[in-house]
């Protein structure tokens, strides 16, 4: 499982960028093409969540939105694996979480890992309560929100040299444009309604079986 896993990783090519990270977008969806019903609905089956955390393990930084945190409680870790792609005892990714309003709390479970908060926040009795838990990473905005190109760069000079995006959706839709890997788990499952994700562009790349899923997977480059 894990040597097909790492062999799908040996096909995207990464490679370190220049000026940012490389950024692999990753996400699971049905068979009719929804990535959430809105609640907690697990998708990925344990075969392709193997894959998923030998992905992780290949990865610098690991990013998720505040929604995620709060709804899902996520770890984070590369906890189902023991060894990277070269053998070597296995690394956890560095949480990262577009956090607008300094939300994340405090006592995330992987709040251990020194993670780094994305803001705009400035209210300082917020900020105190993440010294010595978090970085705080301030951002750079445009119309009230974080601007993600900009604040690439700034995980870039904090050695995020590859960025891993999970979600949730909104975050999934705002990294579409700036992917240099596009991984997507369909599942054999179908929900009437739900979270659907909008690719305005034609992808064609390869996929593999994990389990009975299928994951497809592109790199840009």
């Amino acid at each position: 499982m894990n040597e097909r896993a790492f062999d799908l990783i040996k096909q995207l090519s990464i490679e370190d960028q220049p000026d940012r990270p490389w950024v692999t977008l990753t996400f699971a969806q049905t068979m009719n093409g929804f990535i959430s019903d809105g609640g907690r609905l697990q998708l990925s089956s344990p075969e392709s969540m193997i894959m998923t955390h030998c992905l992780r393990s290949c990865h610098d930084g690991i990013l998720v939105g505040i929604g995620t945190v709060l709804k899902d409680s996520p770890s984070l870790t590369t906890r189902l694996i023991d060894k990277d792609m070269n053998g070597d005892p296995v690394k956890h990714p560095r949480p990262v979480v577009i956090d607008p309003r300094l939300e994340t709390p405090v006592d995330s479970k992987f709040m251990d890992r020194n993670p780094l908060l994305l803001t705009l926040c400035q209210d300082l009795a917020r900020r105190k309560l993440y010294d010595g838990r978090a970085e705080i990473v301030d951002c750079p905005s445009v119309e009230g929100r974080i601007s993600l190109p900009e604040t690439l760069l700034l995980l870039k000079q904090r050695g995020i040299n590859r960025l891993m995006v999970e979600g949730g959706a909104k975050v999934i839709q705002q990294f579409v444009h700036l992917q240099n890997a596009l991984i997507i788990t369909i599942c054999p499952r179908y929900i009437p309604s739900g979270v659907h994700l909008s690719l305005d562009k034609h992808y064609s790349g390869s996929y593999l079986q994990f389990g009975p899923d299928i994951v497809f997977f592109v790199s840009s480059g």
